[in-house]
């Protein structure tokens, strides 16, 4: 006898070689040869045959069989059939239907016919084992439309993939119609991994351009095409934001500096005060200015003069939107994005030397201990006569070169020990900076934090932020106030007579044991700074947050409603800050990033590493050179915090930042103990 069944969704034809095996299975010898054991109930049609003897002679007349049939299916009329039983009913037998397509009594032959074509076509009727049913007009339209969407979708495909893998190979192939499509399936999976509403048609795409199906063949597909290059910053993809201003912005901006007026009959006019600006090498924002007055008695007069952003960019304008979406300035290697158009940063809101520029200016009264005595904001013009770098004005602080410079410094250190007096901390850390030269490479270099201009500054703008918090809160307008939870206790003690080293892996340790930071509207304690209320405003060309504070305090200063209640500050605020964050990690990330390409000809170099923490031996060590912190395992325990160490690069991988994927990018190993 000779069955027919399904075997992996096809149609299969067996001889019974024993029609009562093990289990109640029937035992089958199928054409190519195997055996196979099978219940009865899986028989969809079956037929009495001689057995022609050998094992040979029963494949050949299964194959030749097996063609008959599929011919004698090849010849049905289904959309007749279809046609035919509108109206007779939704199901219906395979040998009845057999019956009305051949016009005749059905044999085995002309049931598996039937059998065949039905389950072939799988649109006009639903194919059952035992019984087919006839689909509705309705649905076969529908099912039409799918496979043609189908189709277009594989063919489309088939383009993609060929001019992916040719592009890849470097042959030129023509951009297939369409494929911002397949790039935009691409560019998703890349950006959000399996999180994207397309990954399962870029893999598809991958998969048939013989790219690996994850995210990183996604970003190689995209290097290959040119759509992406191969140090793209993807973390900056994934935030949304543009790479250039609007025509719009860029107009209203320029109009707004043509037509700001320094309304100087309304300032207070400070332009005769020594005023200094310290910054950063190469800065085109120049936010802060210090001045010094000594009033008599021990006292002075402390000017910290902010650029007035907030009289020279209104709420909801198109600048301020912009500034709001992109909610700070952003530094990376490659370069500088301003969170404001250079027009203003370069015109009315940057503190030039030698220029009367609006400022909004904190006038703080201390007494010779260091203690503030009363404080006012005040619109204000400034004049700045000294404008250096940090590095410049440590060396005049260093060799005394100037007399507004050293009564400055000597007055933030009193305001210095007054905070550690409350537990505030001072780490002065230093800190890497990555660039990239004329040709693309990375270059490092480190800065010191710590240095006499760095601290000096750092504490007068300490200062200037939690007085501006302190005002707004004793006048109860909404603050976006900023916090940090109570850190942890470093788990080991430095000794008594600490050295430089000790005392840079305590500040190492300090900082990982530090609380969380964060932003709310009620007024919190800044356990890092010691300092009961704080915000930021003294950057306010550079973030958005200090722009919303500088808001409601000029508005205060000025006796006028703060243009934010709570609830709006808050839909602001809190926003803000989240990118801020994001944006944070980014400029981390990307730091990282090439400082492994500037760490990749250096495989297999040794490099001095200090530790700063352990837990059992687990330890934490810094690799000096780069500010590198790295973990390892297994440290024998002379290796205490505060000890050097030798550690050998082992393996660099600069890889791109992809989801789904947390490899390490360097990786060091411990060469020898101190």
């Amino acid at each position: 006898m000779i069955v027919e069944f399904l075997e992996g969704g096809q149609f299969t034809l067996g001889f019974v070689t024993n029609a009562q095996g093990a289990r109640g299975r029937m035992e089958v010898m199928l054409a190519g040869g195997r055996s196979l054991a099978i219940s009865p109930a899986r028989i969809l049609v079956s037929a009495e045959a001689d057995d022609p003897g050998d094992k040979a002679a029963r494949r050949a007349m299964l194959a030749d069989l097996g063609r008959e049939r599929e011919a004698l299916a090849g010849g049905v009329d289904l959309d007749t059939l279809w046609a035919v039983l509108e109206g007779e009913g939704p199901e219906f037998g395979y040998k009845d239907l057999a019956g009305l397509s051949f016009g005749r009594q059905p044999g085995p032959d002309e049931i598996s016919a039937i059998l065949r074509a039905i389950q072939g076509d799988g649109l006009l009727f639903e194919f059952f084992p035992d019984k087919a049913r006839r689909r509705d007009q309705g649905e076969v339209d529908r099912l039409r439309r799918a496979r043609a969407e189908s189709e277009e979708k594989r063919d489309f495909l088939a383009q993609g993939a060929e001019w992916l893998s040719g592009s890849e190979k470097g042959r030129v192939c023509p951009e297939p119609e369409g494929a911002e499509r397949a790039l935009g399936w691409l560019m998703g999976y890349v950006l959000d991994g399996e999180d994207s509403q397309k990954a399962m048609e870029a893999k598809e795409l991958l998969s048939m351009a013989s790219f690996p199906t994850n995210p990183a063949g996604a970003f190689k597909a995209l290097v290959g095409v040119g759509r992406l290059n191969r140090h793209e910053n993807l973390p900056y993809l994934r935030l949304g934001f543009k790479k250039d201003f609007d025509e719009g912005v860029l107009a209203e901006a320029a109009h707004l500096a043509r037509n700001f007026g320094l309304d100087a009959g309304r300032r207070l006019d400070l332009t005769a005060l020594p005023t200094a600006t310290v910054d950063a090498p190469g800065t085109k924002e120049f936010d802060d200015a210090i001045s010094l007055e000594p009033l008599g008695g021990g006292r002075v007069r402390l000017g910290l003069h902010i650029a007035d952003v907030a009289a020279l960019v209104p709420p909801d304008s198109l600048v301020d939107r912009w500034a709001m979406n992109l909610t700070s300035s952003i530094y990376l290697p490659e370069g500088r994005q301003g969170m404001l158009p250079d027009v203003l940063i370069e015109t009315h809101a940057s503190l030039k030397a030698g220029e009367a520029r609006p400022a909004f200016s904190l006038l703080v009264t201390i007494d010779g201990d260091g203690r503030v005595l009363g404080s006012e904001f005040r619109p204000s013009l400034v004049h700045v006569d000294l404008q250096v770098s940090f590095a410049r004005a440590n060396e005049m602080l260093e060799n005394g070169e100037d007399s507004m410079l050293g009564p400055l410094e000597a007055l933030a250190l009193k305001l210095l020990g007054l905070r550690l007096a409350k537990d505030g901390q001072n780490l002065g850390l230093p800190h890497l900076n990555v660039t990239l030269n004329a040709e693309g490479l990375p270059e490092i270099r480190l800065s010191d934090d710590g240095n006499r201009a760095n601290v000096m500054v750092g504490e007068l703008m300490v200062l200037a932020n939690h007085l501006a918090a302190k005002t707004l809160m004793e006048a109860s307008i909404p603050c976006p106030y900023r916090y940090q939870l109570q850190g942890r206790e470093v788990g080991w003690s430095p000794p008594r007579d600490m050295g430089e080293r000790d005392a840079l892996a305590l500040a190492l340790a300090m900082r990982r044991q530090t609380g969380r930071v964060g932003v709310s509207l009620e007024p919190s304690t800044h356990h890092g700074l010691g300092l009961m209320p704080y915000t930021t405003f003294t950057s306010p060309m550079r973030r958005y947050l200090d722009l919303l504070v500088a808001r409601q305090l000029r508005a205060h200063a000025n006796g006028e409603e703060p243009p934010y209640d709570h609830q709006a500050m808050m839909n602001l605020a809190i926003p803000a800050e989240a990118t801020q964050r994001s944006i944070r990690r980014m400029q981390n990330d990307r730091q990282r990033y090439w400082l492994a390409w500037y760490l990749v000809p250096r495989v297999g170099e040794t490099f001095v590493g200090l530790v700063y923490d352990r837990r059992g031996r687990r330890a934490r060590i810094c690799v000096t050179d780069f500010l590198l912190e790295i973990e390892l395992n297994n440290v024998p325990p002379e290796a205490q915090p505060g000890t050097d160490v030798l550690l050998k690069l082992a393996a660099v991988n600069p890889a791109p930042t992809l989801p789904g994927e947390n490899g390490d990018l360097w990786k060091f190993e411990l060469v020898s103990l101190p």
